[in-house]
């Protein structure tokens, strides 16, 4: 592709965005199953560990317990003590994922948005992804795909220069989708109506 182009906005568009031009924080989300699985798996494994241990000790010899277990029984019971912390370690972390940007004002912006496009296009596919993103899909009307190859006089326009994204029939990105620009265009844009699009 050629060079990427931007179309800065004129400042009497564009609203005093906060930091990252976001607003809100780290969102953290819920603890995975899996985390929980294998932290309470963790816990009780070693809990067993050490259980055993202590009956042992105090009741005796277990014969149900297998020849390997005393040949490494030192061995298995500082494993045990491990695998307590270790477990609640592991139910105590929380993942964070980037944080989730939204304008000042609700509803949806724009009538109508084309993404001039072609086949075998790699930036054409996330510039469709980032509109379809739900922190921005939700303030914007559905997007509709152009195929320039399809029509040679949006050939010779764009040729390389795809995608290229037209909102309200005016050309606001090309090459990419720089997304800090679209949240300044998102929040610098007077809501065309207080509904907001809820993407599929």
């Amino acid at each position: 592709m050629s060079e990427d182009f931007h179309e800065e906005l004129p400042d009497s568009e564009v609203a005093e965005i906060d930091a990252a031009t976001g607003s809100g924080g780290i969102v953290h989300d819920p603890q995975p199953l899996s985390q929980q699985v294998f932290g309470t798996a963790a816990i009780y494994l070693g809990a067993t560990l050490l259980l055993i241990a202590g009956c042992e000790t105090f009741g005796g010899q277990l014969s149900f317990l297998p020849r390997f277990w005393y040949v490494n029984r030192t061995l298995w019971i500082g494993f045990g003590i491990l695998l307590i912390p270790a477990g609640v370690a592991i139910q105590s972390l929380r993942t964070e994922r980037r944080p989730r940007w939204k304008p000042t004002r609700l509803g949806r912006r724009f009538d109508r948005i084309r993404v001039y496009s072609r086949a075998e296009c790699h930036l054409c596919d996330v510039a469709l992804e980032l509109l379809a993103d739900s922190q921005y899909a939700a303030y914007l009307p559905p997007v509709e795909v152009v195929d320039i190859d399809a029509d040679p006089e949006l050939r010779q326009r764009f040729g390389q220069l795809v995608p290229a994204v037209e909102f309200d029939g005016k050309i606001r990105f090309t090459g990419r989708i720089d997304e800090i620009l679209l949240r300044r265009l998102i929040e610098g844009t007077h809501p065309v109506t207080l509904e907001c699009h809820r993407p599929r």
